[in-house]
């Protein structure tokens, strides 16, 4: 599936207009195609339409589709809650308004309460959200939560424009909001259209069509999906056909991250699994993982394994097609100079996760040193210490900032969050909305990480690899909460969960 970021539809319609479709045009498309799409949905002819417009474009959108939806014979009464429009183009469209079109202005606090008392007295049968589009953030006022409340048990004759009012269209965050049955997004789907708790503010999702130009590039972005998977394994095949992954992760203090990235690599279809670790973390991982190959190393006194043992590392690596660099390691300088001698003699594809990326926060040019492809696995936090750029969670366009990074260091890239975003070395970038709120948990990304070493050892480029392994892992963690809940399933079960995702894939 296609979408786009909110800055991604600002650079189209930047586009666009330049190449000589005007603001006024696609929001007269725009508008009138809402319009269709109601009218396709809702009886509209005699009944009393109440449409909630904003001061800016999306207020503007709302005046279109308004006049549309009167010249269909609604009784039609547009709202200003936030006064007169603030934007030329939203200006251009109210000024289309025909006089049948009653219009209420909440400029006052008398005026507000008078709109409220009318609703709450009269309710609409349809009610369209124009009140704010995709550059909201944050939190609502509390005289919009006002409003929200007073429209909040129609949600079932509620049709919001572009997005729910209250819900941030990058993160799919909201502290309140107008949920609605149908949502029309404008142009392409953001991703709070596709995020998983999308249902607790819309029930569904049209998307209106208009005039934008064919000029997509570095705007509009697609969805990873199971068509990224690697080809299915050769009836004929042997255990080197399948790939041999190295593991050089845990510690004593974290002696789970090797057990589970080997058990998301052995169930995403590796055909050998090397654990490198120190003695202790082998020793506690065979009983669980017979299947696993194990290269033992003395450690230090921090139970993590010391830089001296970096040619022993190698050495066991000599005989992998590639690597997951990181879980568990344990943050500390050997594991620094580990991370680094790692970097720069190693000649496989390596996958770098967790702790091999705090140990490099601030020094992103390593990465370039490298003899070998790699891909970087952090989460909003782990990407702001090693590439120095904030990034959190709020409002932040991970999609522009992964594709950033990965072009810059000439590396893959998959920031994890709601939103995952995946860029390969030329800047190219999708989207993953797979997965759900089980997967906050310690443990999961250890999970992740052997997923995208088996994809990689199994013959996908690191990109690939990385929209395979996020599918899987997504998918998976969907089908352990159906089994076990959100609250109750474990990065195990979603390990466990690979092979009914496999299944699914390939129709079984």
């Amino acid at each position: 599936m296609e979408f786009v970021t909110s800055a991604g539809m600002k650079k189209l319609e930047r586009r666009s207009a330049e190449e000589g479709v005007s603001y006024d045009r696609m929001m007269e498309e725009a508008g009138r195609e809402a319009a269709r799409i109601i009218l396709e949905r809702f009886p509209v002819a005699g009944c009393r339409v109440v449409v909630l417009c904003g001061r800016g474009n999306n207020g503007g959108d709302g005046f279109v589709t308004a006049r549309e939806l009167a010249g269909a014979g609604g009784e039609v009464t547009v709202v200003l809650w936030k006064g007169a429009p603030a934007t030329e183009t939203a200006r251009q469209a109210f000024g289309t308004l025909p006089p049948n079109v009653k219009v209420l202005d909440c400029g006052t606090p008398e005026q507000e309460a008078g709109v409220l008392a009318e609703l709450e007295k009269d309710p609409p049968h349809l009610t369209i959200d124009a009140l704010y589009g995709a550059g909201f953030r944050g939190a609502p006022s509390s005289r919009d939560e006002g409003l929200f409340a007073c429209c909040a048990w129609g949600r079932e004759t509620t049709v919001a424009l572009d997005l729910p009012s209250g819900v941030e269209a990058d993160t799919g965050r909201y502290e309140a909001c107008l949920p609605c049955a149908l949502c029309i997004a404008m142009g392409y789907p953001k991703p709070a259209h596709l995020v998983p708790w999308r249902g607790d503010y819309m029930d569904k999702l049209e998307t209106a069509k208009f005039s934008l130009t064919d000029n997509r590039e570095g705007c509009v972005l697609t969805t990873v999906g199971p068509w990224d998977l690697p080809a299915r394994r050769l009836p004929w095949g042997h255990k080197g056909t399948n790939g041999r992954l190295g593991l050089v992760c845990g510690s004593r203090r974290f002696p789970g991250a090797a057990q589970l990235s080997a058990m998301g690599a052995l169930r995403s279809g590796a055909g050998y699994v090397h654990l490198i670790s120190t003695g202790s973390v082998c020793q506690l991982a065979a009983g669980r993982l017979p299947e696993v190959l194990y290269t033992p190393c003395r450690e230090n006194s921090r139970g993590s394994l010391p830089a001296w043992e970096l040619d022993r590392v190698l050495e066991a690596l000599k005989g992998c097609d590639g690597a997951v660099v990181g879980c568990g390691l344990t943050a500390c300088d050997d594991t620094a100079a580990l991370v680094r001698g790692i970097l720069e003699r190693a000649d496989l594809p390596l996958v770098l996760d967790a702790d091999a990326l705090n140990v490099l926060a601030g020094e992103p040019e390593l990465l370039k040193r490298t003899r070998c492809p790699v891909l970087v696995t952090p989460h909003p936090g782990e990407f702001s210490r090693l590439f120095g750029a904030h990034m959190d969670e709020t409002g932040k366009d991970v999609c522009a900032a992964a594709g950033a990074a990965a072009r810059q260091y000439s590396i893959t890239v998959l920031l994890k969050g709601p939103l995952t975003a995946i860029a390969a070395p030329d800047g190219s970038v999708w989207g993953s909305f797979r997965g759900n709120s089980g997967l906050a948990r310690g443990g999961s990304g250890d999970v992740l990480a052997g997923i995208l070493g088996s994809m990689t050892v199994r013959g996908l480029a690191l990109p690939q690899a990385a929209r395979a392994g996020t599918w899987l892992h997504g998918r998976a963690a969907e089908l352990a909460a159906a089994e076990w809940g959100v609250e109750s399933m474990q990065p195990s079960d979603v390990a466990g969960s690979l092979g009914k995702a496999f299944l699914e894939s390939a129709g079984q």
